[in-house]
Parts: structure tokens; C-alpha cells; sequence
């Protein structure tokens, strides 16, 4: 969007030059507050995982590990494994959302 469209938009709001101006930078999927959650830990047991039969539990039990420690990298794949298995849950084992992190 060019620098006077975002004016034209924002003309009742003052937005300082620094703001306007920044480069774009990225978002990073919010992995690392609810890998110690109900939802993650059901999802990505190695039970489930296992049971699931798309990816081996061994490497997603250290890609987790990885990621509670603060790889940002192995953060954003346990929030793709997370949505992969809540799917899967769904989609496969006709789970219906509220019993997926049961």
C-alpha cells in the first residue's frame, strides 16, 4: 500500500513517521504459551501421535522439547502439528470440536 493511501485512510489518526515508514516484519504463531496446555499435550501425545499414524511421536516429542526451550523455528511446526491433529481429529476419527482436546 503506498504511503498516501495510508495517509488518506488515516487521516483523523496522527501515526508517527517511524511506524508509517517501518519495515514489515514477521508473525510468529503463537506456539510458545500453550505448549504446556491440555489441548497441545492431548494432541501431541505419543499415544495420539502414534495412533494417528501420519508422523513418527520420537521426532515430534524433540521437535516439542525444542520448542519449549525457544526455537522460534520449532515453535511454528509444533502449531502446524497442533492443527494437523486437531484436523485430523475431526476430519478422521469423527471427533466433533469440543471433545477434540479430550
Amino acid at each position: 500500500m503506498s504511503r498516501s493511501l495510508i495517509f488518506h485512510f488515516n487521516k483523523h489518526i496522527w501515526l508517527p513517521p517511524v511506524v508509517l515508514e517501518a519495515r514489515k516484519a514477521p508473525f510468529h504463531a503463537p506456539a510458545a504459551w500453550f505448549l504446556d496446555h491440555p489441548l497441545c499435550r492431548s494432541l501431541l501425545d505419543p499415544g495420539a501421535v502414534a495412533e494417528a499414524g501420519m508422523v513418527r511421536p520420537e521426532p515430534v516429542r524433540r521437535l516439542c522439547d525444542r520448542a519449549r526451550g525457544g526455537d522460534v523455528g520449532a515453535q511454528e511446526r509444533v502449531y502446524s502439528l497442533l492443527v494437523l491433529h486437531a484436523w485430523h481429529r475431526v476430519f478422521f476419527q469423527g471427533a466433533r470440536r469440543q471433545e477434540v482436546a479430550q
